[in-house]
Formats: C-alpha cells, structure tokens, sequence
C-alpha cells in the first residue's frame, strides 16, 4: 500500500521469456503457413498428430505449451532469478537446435536427394476380382501427394483389362500350339 513505508518492486518480463515467445509464435505462424501453403509438414509427431486433429486444437496446443512454462518459470524468476535465467537461456538454446533439426530433417541433403529423385514410391493398387482380393498394379507416385481414389480406380481397371488381354492372348496361342502339333 502506497504511503505505509513498504516499496513494492514490480518484476518485468524477462528478456529471455519474451524471446523464447517471439520464438514460439514465429514457428506457430511458420509451421501454419508452410504446412497450408507449401505442402511442409509438422517434424514433431505430437504435434503433427495434434495438426491432424484440426487447426484449432493445433493452435491452442501450441500456445498452451508455450504460454505454461514461461508462466511458471516466471513465477520461479521471483525466488531463484540466477538459475531461472539460465534455464530461460537453456530452453532459448534448445529451441533453436529442436528447430534447426527439425527444419535439417525435413530440408536437408537426404530430403532433397529425395526430391531430386521424384520422391517416388510404390503405392499397391489392390481390386476385387474372381471372388478375391488382389494386387493388380504398382504405381509410382509421391508419397506426399496421395493419388484420388478415382484415379487408383481407373489405373486398377486399366491393368485388370491388360491382365485379361494378356490370358487371352496366351489362351490363342495355346490354342494355336495345339492345333500346329495336332496335325
């Protein structure tokens, strides 16, 4: 209370808290903006499950435990401010490595030998025919562009109509080879 002799000392923010925000909120809006508009993905699986649950749930996850621990280191720089500062300074550090492998493991040489390959991979083509299910083609195909199930439709009928000339034409020649040895 002003006037009864006791000064009461308002802490600020720690420089080092405002960073690591900064830092947070600059990868929210990367990590948002690349995955939407770049075809990027999330290199934490939680948080990649948390993407796949919905932009909101992303979000809220994400500044939840972000805004959590500043508060309670915060809350810590009160009573030990030395060894607050330094986990504050750690945890600056730690983010910038977790980010920068993040970004290696999805940009770096073995990604981009990936890519200057196509990114190709063989994805099964599977139809129900003569009473089962079987394998009727392998595509070739990004792994990060899905083909629709339209066009995996179209490929497997396409490729049940070779198999099908193919016995046909074995059938003829069968055919042709018995009736040669025949007379």
């Amino acid at each position: 209370m002003p006037g009864d002799g006791i000064t009461v000392r308002q802490m600020k923010i720690a420089r080092e808290s405002w960073v690591i925000a900064a830092l947070g909120m600059a990868d929210l809006i990367t990590t948002i903006i690349f995955i939407e508009h770049h075809g990027a993905e999330e290199a934490n699986p939680l948080f990649r499950r948390l993407w796949e649950m919905g932009l909101y749930v992303f979000i809220m996850a994400k500044l939840l435990l972000l805004a959590g621990p500043l508060a309670v280191l915060e809350w810590a720089r009160k009573r030990r401010p030395g060894f607050t500062l330094r986990a504050l300074r750690g945890g600056i550090a730690g983010y910038l490595i977790l980010y920068a492998a993040g970004f290696m493991r999805l940009n770096g040489p073995a990604a981009q030998a990936n890519e200057i390959a196509g990114g190709i991979v063989q994805t099964p083509v599977v139809a129900y025919q003569m009473g089962k299910y079987e394998e009727v083609a392998r595509v070739s195909m990004p792994p990060s562009s899905p083909a629709s199930p339209y066009t995996l439709q179209r490929l497997a009928f396409a490729r049940m109509y070779q198999k099908a000339q193919e016995r046909e034409r074995q059938k003829a020649d069968a055919r042709l080879r018995s009736i040669g040895t025949s007379r």
